[in-house]
Parts: C-alpha cells; sequence; structure tokens
C-alpha cells in the first residue's frame, strides 16, 4: 500500500493550475473591440446629413408665404398669389398658377414661374430662372445667371454678371445696368424688344455716340461695347445683323 500514496497527489496538482491560465486572458478580448466600433462611425455621419439633405414645403391653392431654410430646398407653392423666399443653399423653387414673387436668397437656385405675372429674384449666386406664361419681370441680381422669360411680354434683367438673357415669345425688354457684364441676348428681335439703358441716364447724343463708337460685328452677332462710356461690359445681339441696330431700339 506504500507505492500508490506518492503517485496519487502529483498528478492532480499540474493539472489544476494549467486549466484556468488560458480562461483568464479570455476577457480581456471584448475589452479593446468595445471601444474601437463607435469612435469611429460618429465623425463620419454628422457631416452627411446637411450636406445630403434637401427640404420639401408645398404651399396650398391659396395666397401661400413660405420661407426656405439654409440648405437646399424644393419648394412649390401651387396655386395662388405667393410669396416664396428660398433663404441659402441651392434652391428648386416653383411658383405655380397666381402672380408670384420668388427670391431665391444666396445659393445658385432654379426658380420657375409659370402661369401668372410673376416676379423672380435671383438675389446671390448663379441662377437659373423662367418666368413661364404671363407678363413677367425675371431679374438675376448678382452672379452668371441664365435669365429666361418665356410666353408673354417681359422684362428681362441679367443684373451684374455675365448673364444669357432670353426674352421668349412676345415684346420683351432686356434691361441693363451700369455695371454690366459680358452679356447674351440670345432672341434679340428688331422692332418687337427694346434695350432698357434708363438706369444710365443718357441723353440721345451719347446714345448716338456710343453706337457709333461701340457697335460692331463679331462671327455674325451685333456686339455693343460701352467703352465709349468709361465703363467695361458688353452686351453681344446674337444672329442680329448691326444694320439693324439703331436709336430706336432703346429705352433711355
Amino acid at each position: 500500500g506504500d507505492a500508490w500514496t506518492p503517485t496519487e497527489p502529483t498528478q492532480p496538482a499540474p493539472e489544476e493550475p494549467t486549466e484556468p491560465a488560458p480562461t483568464e486572458p479570455a476577457p480581456t478580448d471584448p475589452a479593446p473591440e468595445e471601444p474601437t466600433e463607435p469612435t469611429p462611425e460618429k465623425p463620419v455621419e454628422e457631416p452627411e446629413q446637411p450636406t445630403g439633405t434637401t427640404d420639401l414645403l408645398e404651399g396650398t391653392n391659396g395666397r401661400d408665404v413660405i420661407n426656405g431654410t439654409g440648405k437646399a430646398d424644393e419648394i412649390q407653392g401651387h396655386a395662388g398669389n405667393d410669396r416664396i423666399k428660398g433663404g441659402g443653399g441651392n434652391d428648386k423653387i416653383g411658383g405655380g398658377e397666381g402672380n408670384d414673387r420668388l427670391n431665391g436668397g444666396s445659393g445658385n437656385d432654379l426658380m420657375y414661374g409659370s402661369a401668372g405675372a410673376d416676379k423672380l429674384n435671383g438675389k446671390k449666386g448663379g441662377d437659373k430662372m423662367v418666368g413661364g406664361g404671363g407678363d413677367d419681370i425675371v431679374q438675376g441680381r448678382n452672379g452668371d445667371d441664365v435669365v429666361d422669360g418665356a410666353d408673354g411680354n417681359d422684362r428681362v434683367d441679367g443684373g451684374r454678371g455675365n448673364d444669357v438673357m432670353t426674352g421668349g415669345a412676345g415684346s420683351d425688354v432686356f434691361a441693363f445696368r451700369l455695371s454690366t457684364g459680358t452679356d447674351l441676348i440670345t432672341d434679340f428681335e428688331d422692332g418687337t424688344d427694346l434695350i432698357d439703358l434708363s438706369r444710365w441716364k443718357l441723353s440721345a447724343d451719347e446714345l448716338d455716340g456710343v453706337l457709333d463708337a461701340g457697335l460692331s460685328e463679331k462671327n455674325g452677332d451685333a456686339v455693343l461695347d460701352f467703352a465709349a462710356l468709361g465703363t467695361t461690359g458688353t452686351v453681344t445681339l446674337k444672329g442680329v445683323d448691326i444694320d439693324q441696330i439703331d436709336a430706336a431700339d432703346f429705352v433711355l
């Protein structure tokens, strides 16, 4: 019986400490995984929300006043005489039926007046505006704008910047400011449309001097240069012969 007593306690002694040893580092594995997962997600999600957001704002068939946000808004006034301001961001604004007033605000905006006698004001940015049906006033203001009166007898004013102006159907008036840029009129019709320089306060003799010194032909287009008045700026009348242009085409 003495030979059995030393062998029995020596076998379980090394087995017991080796079993819990590998189990102790196991809880350390999830510790670094928990803080690393949420930290990269939060800063990625936050800047994506304002840049990809477009708010849809709709009026009723009555007389609405709608103010946009600082983001890119889509605003539909529907019927009625509406007043709509886009605010900041690159907005899409539709007036709908009625005599609407649309103000794009800052940003590069798209505006359509639709039916009615509408007034569109692009304000800042490079805007694209279409008056639609009716006798509209379409003003680009600051920036390089694309301004289209469409149907009706419209007043089209590109404002400052290098603008592309289209009167559309009807007898249209193209208005220019003293600080005009390099502007293009795409569809001037002699005897139907007019060029308004009333802000310049020119006399008839001064206008004759501008036409004599600054009217030229370039690539089949009539080009009017205002350098004779001591200011920069040109107006190109696409497809118009210079022999068709005289003082009767202007409003002083």
